[in-house]
């Protein structure tokens, strides 16, 4: 079954581990969910939602390509649903049509306290403390779900990919992410000849995971950093706890509602050219994360979605602008909705 994009159409779905996401009409693309083993990674879904309002759903997995803007589906025919205007309207109607939320608790230390997994979690929904790595066709189940590991590397399958695959999660109905162990939770590259920390690197992800609705470190960051970035990572860690009502109230909200916590601009802000901000991301609708996300910057442009914002150093900006701010390693720029 073949199903055409709109004109300026883009779309997220499918897997959380894939790099393509958004998709637009230009772009080629592959992605098998009947064996996963071989492409989809982690979390992932048979749905495929867009930025013009509509979503795509199939009760059974499927092989999909795209090129020349149009998905063809294998093996099955999924529904395509216009449910409104935007990316939101687009994830909510098929959360409710497809995976309700399960209104369950999560335990608030989840969210709370920076986690050191040193040990193998006991996984399962059924108790308390969990944890889940791979997941298919389980969205709307409130659990903890971690990203795929990534690579002690800036690029793919490293830091960059954090927030686009965090965003492509939550919108396959996984609420409640903690991205890759800080550092990198690809562990075997540490044993790799000639290896060394980049500790840089790994300053920026404990930075980029600060305002996650969870954050983890897997490799001590005093085991493997100097004095000075080892407080950089601590500061990371007590930003975390400092927003933690913030984050909670949108995990609260999250628990009963199946809305990610972890949002794009696009969702928050629909058709104002974010679908492409694939570097900042929102929790819920009243934060703003900007995080470093390459090597060396000492500068970053930030784009506001619309309203009023606060940064950390308490200057304002209108929304819908955007703004050079100087980022030496020490500095995560975020910001607050007045």
């Amino acid at each position: 079954m073949k199903i055409a994009f709109e004109a300026c159409e883009v779309w997220w779905g499918g897997a959380s581990a894939s790099r393509a996401y958004p998709l637009k009409e230009t772009d080629c693309y592959t992605e098998n969910l009947i064996d996963c083993s071989t492409s989809a990674e982690n979390q992932s879904m048979p749905l495929f939602v867009s930025s013009h309002g509509r979503y795509i759903w199939s009760d059974q997995p499927f092989l999909v390509t795209v090129q020349n803007g149009v998905f063809d589906f294998e093996g099955v025919r999924p529904e395509i649903v216009k449910a409104g205007s935007c990316l939101k309207d687009a994830y909510l109607a098929a959360q409710k049509a497809h995976f309700p939320c399960d209104g369950r608790k999560l335990p608030e230390k989840f969210f709370k306290y920076p986690q050191l997994n040193n040990a193998w979690n006991e996984f399962g929904a059924e108790f308390e403390w969990h944890e889940f790595k791979d997941t298919y066709g389980r969205g709307g189940r409130n659990t903890i779900q971690r990203l795929r590991d990534k690579h002690h590397k800036w690029e793919r399958n490293g830091l960059q990919d954090l927030i686009p695959c965090a965003i492509n999660a939550g919108l396959m109905g996984f609420p409640f992410l903690c991205p890759d162990m800080i550092g990198g939770g690809e562990w075997s590259y540490r044993f790799l000849p000639g290896f060394s920390v980049d500790e840089e690197l790994f300053v920026r992800m404990a930075q980029c995971s600060a305002l996650f609705p969870m954050m983890q470190f897997s490799w001590a960051p005093w085991l493997a950093l100097k004095p000075e970035n080892v407080k950089l990572c601590l500061e990371a860690a007590k930003l975390h706890e400092r927003l933690f009502p913030e984050i909670m109230k949108v995990v609260r909200q999250s628990q009963r509602t199946g809305e990610s916590v972890l949002r794009s601009l696009e969702y928050e802000c629909p058709h104002h050219g974010f679908e492409n901000v694939l570097d900042e991301y929102m929790i819920g609708s009243d934060l703003l994360a900007a995080p470093v996300l390459e090597k060396g910057a000492d500068a970053r442009e930030v784009l506001f979605p619309a309203g009023r914002w606060r940064g950390m150093d308490g200057k304002e900006y209108d929304g819908l602008t955007s703004c050079t701010v100087h980022t030496t390693l020490d500095t995560l720029p975020w910001f607050i909705r007045v």
